[in-house]
């Protein structure tokens, strides 16, 4: 509705300027890049759901080598970036819950890996953040 008519989404705006919608832009589409390198960098190990397979590869290259969690760190970036673009608290209010979603997986996610590879990723845990480089 909103890309067909704009001031459906009117009562939620956010009076942002013009220079942070265009940083939304930019964030959106880092966020778009950073997803379609994770998914180049997985290959076959990519799944949607939480699951480990037995022929399952720990990847510590590209995007991982930097974050644990590169998937989310490009879900959130997007949504950030497209809350910001679309200046609506409506409209980033589902990246909220999503935001809340992958903490509550993320727990569960690194007790899977840490099962099926053992010392090898504690290492991996102690070299890279879980989402953002050097900080998270």
């Amino acid at each position: 509705m909103f890309i067909i008519n704009p001031l459906f989404l009117d009562w939620s705006s956010l009076p942002f300027p013009l220079w942070i919608r265009w940083i939304g832009v930019i964030l959106a589409v880092l966020g778009i890049c950073v997803e379609f390198s994770t998914q180049l960098y997985l290959g076959q190990n990519y799944l949607t759901l939480l699951h480990i397979r037995e022929e399952q590869s720990l990847i510590t290259t590209g995007p991982y080598r930097y974050v644990r969690h590169p998937m989310y760190t490009a879900l959130i970036t997007v949504g950030i970036g497209l809350s910001l673009l679309f200046a609506s608290w409506y409209f980033g209010l589902p990246f909220g819950v999503t935001i809340m979603v992958i903490i509550f997986r993320i727990k569960r996610e690194e007790e899977a890996m840490n099962e099926k590879f053992g010392e090898e990723y504690i290492q991996y845990i102690q070299r890279t953040k879980r989402f953002i480089p050097f900080f998270i």
